[in-house]
């Protein structure tokens, strides 16, 4: 059954986790956020991509009830963040590993918020054991890396078994070998069910990890779909091949298809080509017809990394690099 809410104006249908509606945010004469829109549903890996000083911080700090917003509205669960019966319950976040007192150890950091918010205190070995943290108890946060830093502040987001999870940046500071564990420890969560919303300037690591994906740009959202359709409405497929004699297969397309391979064939690398236009099975073709021996024929398609390198420069990859 669905629950109607209104926000400003809006009659909003409460299915997602976190539903951002028309959020702006003015500084004075300066722009942080403009009418961003776009929804974080439950039981998927939603990632927030955008340069810095684009408005993901601002953003995130909006719908933790951090800034107030100059207009729109974020809700969490159908609420305000403020109107959360015990915020930490609902919403697990993590926007910066500085927050720590220096004095205070891992485990006395997490069982004060425990005894804050009577959650018990039996839960923080377990959330230690499961962010690699098992050791480290006694560790005073002075003396913790950035990557343990981030780790802890993981397992403070999971202190209130929260079903909505806001991390920023998470991936700060992990090793590869952290950087796997956090990939599957969100991928198992979302398969449980839970809401995650997760920021990161490391592209082919979103890639693995998200669902769906939110870019912004200049404070605006400009994607907002799942990974899948984002890369099928912003991806020229093309063929990447290889021949025994690369030259005699660019001679050919352009002696005998120079109209329709002008434009299309360009050199990548030492003995890559590039082919836009055609399928794979038509470019084997002709080269059995024409005795030219294939050693790779792959189809290309844009990487995240590609595509959001193009949304922030208003083109895309995998077009001819230059012209035959």
């Amino acid at each position: 059954m669905q629950t109607a809410i209104f926000c400003r104006g809006w009659v909003i249908f409460v299915q997602n986790m976190i539903e951002a509606i028309s959020l702006t945010k003015h500084y004075h004469d300066s722009v942080a956020v403009e009418d961003a829109s776009f929804v974080v549903k439950k039981g998927r890996v939603t990632g927030f991509i955008g340069p810095n000083g684009s408005g993901k911080s601002t953003t995130m700090k909006m719908i933790l009830g951090l800034v107030r917003p100059t207009s729109g509205c974020a809700l969490v669960n159908g609420s305000p963040y403020k109107d959360l019966p015990v915020p930490i319950k609902t919403v697990g976040s993590l926007l910066e590993p500085t927050f720590l007192h220096p004095g205070m150890t891992i485990f006395s950091h997490l069982r004060a918020i425990a005894v804050k918010y009577r959650i018990p205190e039996t839960k923080i070995n377990g959330l230690l054991a499961l962010v690699g943290l098992a050791d480290k108890g006694k560790l005073r946060c002075s003396k913790a890396s950035l990557g343990m830093k981030q780790r802890l502040g993981i397992a403070q987001a999971l202190l209130g078994d929260p079903a909505v999870l806001i991390l920023d940046e998470p991936m700060n500071g992990l090793d590869p070998e952290g950087i796997i564990w956090f990939r599957n420890l969100l991928k198992d969560m979302a398969g449980e069910g839970k809401c995650i919303f997760v920021s990161s300037h490391l592209m082919n690591e979103m890639s693995l990890l998200i669902d769906d994906v939110v870019i912004i740009k200049n404070g605006a959202v400009v994607a907002n779909s799942s990974l899948s359709d984002l890369a099928k409405e912003h991806s020229n497929p093309c063929l990447e091949v290889a021949a025994a004699d690369n030259s005699a297969l660019v001679g050919l397309l352009k002696d005998h298809y120079r109209e329709t391979f002008n434009d299309n064939v360009s050199f990548l690398g030492n003995d890559l080509l590039q082919v836009a236009g055609k399928d794979a099975r038509w470019l084997a073709e002709l080269a059995l017809k024409n005795n030219i021996t294939v050693v790779h024929l792959a189809v290309k398609e844009n990487t995240l990394e590609e595509i959001y390198a193009g949304l922030m420069n208003d083109n895309f990859l995998c077009d001819p690099l230059s012209k035959m």
